[in-house]
């Protein structure tokens, strides 16, 4: 699991929309990146309660973006029946939450494995090192927590 003051991994991941989404591009950017699995109860509470506020942290310039293994369209379908105005992000493969330590497997059956989200939040800072990290976060409450964070580490942070 990363821990404050590493440096987060590059990605390259497609979004609900099949458009590709570079880290790189958010270079000079502080941005929060949370892992979910949208057939879980509190991933999708944790999804709305960070879209619900997204725009206290558009205002900043904080993009927010969700993360999981499953396919675009999967995560459109998500976004659309959950009524989100957030991005999410395709990590297909489950590379980059593995590679944060964001994904538990865990087996269905015999010839199945399905990864599920460790509920992990993160804001990377903009010199691409991560600011502060909530690990099976606490679904009430969390998406202030998260903000509440960001205006600090605004304030008073590293950058």
């Amino acid at each position: 699991m990363l821990k404050v003051g590493d440096a987060f991994p590059r990605f390259s991941l497609n979004d609900e929309n099949g458009e590709r989404m570079d880290s790189t591009s958010l270079c000079g950017l502080r941005y929060v990146l949370f892992f979910i699995d949208p057939h879980a109860q509190g991933s999708i509470r944790t999804a709305q309660g960070l879209a619900s506020i997204r725009p206290k942290f558009s205002i900043r310039n904080i993009p927010v973006f969700g993360v999981t293994v499953g396919p675009p369209e999967e995560s459109k379908a998500f976004i659309s029946a959950e009524g989100l105005k957030i991005k999410i992000l395709s990590d297909e493969g489950g590379s980059l939450g593995t590679a944060v330590g964001a994904w538990d497997s865990i087996e269905e059956d015999p010839f199945h494995e399905r990864k599920r989200s460790n509920k992990c939040t993160f804001i990377v800072g903009k010199n691409g090192n991560v600011e502060a990290v909530w690990i099976r976060n606490e679904m009430d409450g969390h998406a202030q927590t998260v903000l509440s964070k960001a205006i600090s580490l605004i304030n008073n942070g590293p950058i």
